[in-house]
């Protein structure tokens, strides 16, 4: 019967490596004698201590050596890939049933406690999460550990590779539990609850909503940690069975080496030499090197991998009125976004709202800042950057009024006086009994602010004519000739005048206005304004 003289422990014949604590073994040197005289062997290895600085090195990693054998390691392994499996089963689980049980978790009546319910029961998914972790580092430290100590344990290698890449897939769920996290804020504290569901059912449902919107975009993910967990899981089954000699697979998922061809005990003191070779400080700079790699490629995730929009680029607004009284709204805001990210179009469309600094009583020149407000942690959790939130943008082209006759374009007023000739035409057509010989253009005026004959404030044109007509009497066929002014005018005269759609009049001045001179005080009585708003366009 033999033992391991560093940790006591029985071990086979014939091995030259503890396949407890890693330790070489002396093939001549009987130990059950020390185990027999406990005392001696004590004071033996007492003095063995004091006499070898690298055992005085290994007792200072005491913890490691404790901890970090072959079979803690090897049950360590299971016990997280089943917590791992466990977790992932109950989800998937409840993923297939959620048409079964939805409808009456969500029901409108009993909705918001449900929902109160599960965002309070959620919050022990956090604290699992990180301690899950805590607990796959402790693993990966002691199984590096290990393979350190004894580099013929393959299986540890294998262990280490597959939980950093666990552990790493672990970190990619970080936002989800940022969010379970956020939920948890209405279910404690001063506001409570209570106080978010104020506002109603479809609140307390958006928060539960934006949690399983989180969770459907980690598939890819989710499939790589399974496969790396079963991979780790069925490697320690394997591990376990080979090391009681129960199967015989292969010697890279074998817990210890059977034997090292260098004759050197690798103890700390034999790893500190080691790794002062040119060989170990090649290895130490690639290790270096892939950790920068590492950890720049996690600084660029976290802090600079953002897709960034320019969420105004394509603002265009619209304008309904006249300069001065026109009001504003939003036209159209082409996102510039061309991903097929679901979350940032989401986002894009439902969460960013736009306001604008003037939205009414605009006027050429007015400088209207258009604004995007939005939640920046939700677009910081879905790594969206929007840039240039505020845009100004100048107002131009709106009709406006005119403030005096001088002002009207030559092109208007000529297209006024075309369309006045065209309106006296056809207001004075001749009739079985009535003749009008002759229709002179006398002059034209700009009535500011005036009323239209339909009740509304507005600036009008009118065109004053001399009429000559001939009436012929029914009875014995006798002609009068006389002659009489009369006006033609359109109201709502603005910069866009259009003939299409201006509302002409027409009607006589009467028969005490004899003389042109007249005109301004008689228009300024029928268009209710003061004589000085009655401005000579001729």
């Amino acid at each position: 019967m033999r033992y391991c003289e560093h940790c006591g422990k029985q071990i086979q014949e014939g091995i030259k490596f503890c396949p407890y604590c890693g330790h070489k073994v002396s093939l001549g040197e009987d130990l059950e004698k020390r185990v027999a005289t406990p005392h001696k062997t004590e004071s033996v290895k007492q003095t063995q201590i004091n006499q070898s600085t690298g055992f005085q090195e290994i007792q200072e990693i005491s913890v490691l050596e404790k901890w970090g054998t072959s079979q803690i390691i090897n049950r360590l392994v299971k016990i997280y890939t089943v917590i791992v499996l466990v977790i992932a089963a109950i989800l998937y689980g409840l993923y297939k049933t959620a048409n079964s049980w939805g409808e009456s978790f969500l029901d409108s009546n009993s909705g918001s406690q449900n929902v109160k319910s599960l965002l309070q029961a959620l919050q022990i998914v956090p604290p699992i999460y990180y301690a899950l972790i805590i607990f796959a580092v402790v693993i990966l430290v002691l199984s590096i550990y290990r393979f350190l100590r004894n580099f013929k344990g393959k299986v540890h290698l294998i262990y280490s590779v597959g939980l950093g890449i666990s552990i790493y897939e672990l970190y990619h769920f970080r936002d989800l539990i940022d969010a379970i996290h956020e939920a948890g804020k209405y279910t404690s504290g001063s506001n409570g609850l209570e106080y978010f569901f104020t506002s109603g059912f479809t609140n307390a449902i958006s928060i539960a909503s934006r949690i399983m919107q989180e969770a459907s975009t980690y598939k890819s993910t989710t499939i790589i940690l399974l496969l790396v967990t079963a991979a780790l899981f069925v490697i320690s089954i394997l591990s376990k069975l080979q090391f009681n000699n129960k199967v015989t697979v292969g010697s890279w998922i074998s817990m210890e080496g059977t034997g090292d061809t260098s004759g050197k005990t690798l103890d700390l003191a034999y790893i500190k030499k080691a790794i002062h070779t040119p060989k170990a400080k090649k290895i130490g700079i690639v290790v270096i090197i892939l950790a920068l790699c590492f950890g720049g490629f996690t600084v660029w995730d976290k802090y600079l991998n953002f897709t960034s929009v320019d969420v105004l680029k394509n603002v265009k607004l619209e304008y309904d009125g006249i300069s001065g009284e026109a009001t504003a709204d939003i036209a159209s805001n082409q996102s510039t976004y061309k991903g097929d990210d679901a979350k940032i179009k989401s986002f894009l469309s439902s969460q960013v709202t736009y306001s604008l600094s003037k939205d009414s009583e605009i006027s050429n020149g007015d400088t209207i800042i258009v604004k995007a407000e939005y939640n920046k942690e939700q677009a910081n959790e879905i790594k969206l950057k929007l840039k240039d939130t505020t845009k100004k943008i100048k107002v131009s082209g709106l009709e406006h009024r005119f403030h005096k006759a001088s002002e009207i374009p030559t092109k208007i007023s000529t297209e006024l006086r075309s369309d006045a000739d065209e309106e006296v035409e056809s207001s004075y057509e001749d009739t079985d009994y009535v003749t009008y010989t002759n229709k002179k253009f006398v002059n034209s005026w700009f009535i500011k602010d005036g009323v239209s004959g339909f009740g509304d404030t507005s600036d009008s044109y009118v065109a004053c004519y001399k009429i000559s007509e001939t009436e012929t009497s029914f009875w014995d066929g006798s002609q009068t000739k006389s002659s009489f002014f009369a006006y033609v005018y359109t109201d709502g005269l603005t910069s866009g005048y259009n003939s299409d759609q201006a509302n002409w009049g027409y009607t006589g001045f009467g028969d005490d206005i004899t003389s042109s001179n007249q005109f301004q005080e008689a228009l300024a009585s029928q268009f209710d304004v003061d004589e000085d708003q009655v401005q000579s366009m001729s």
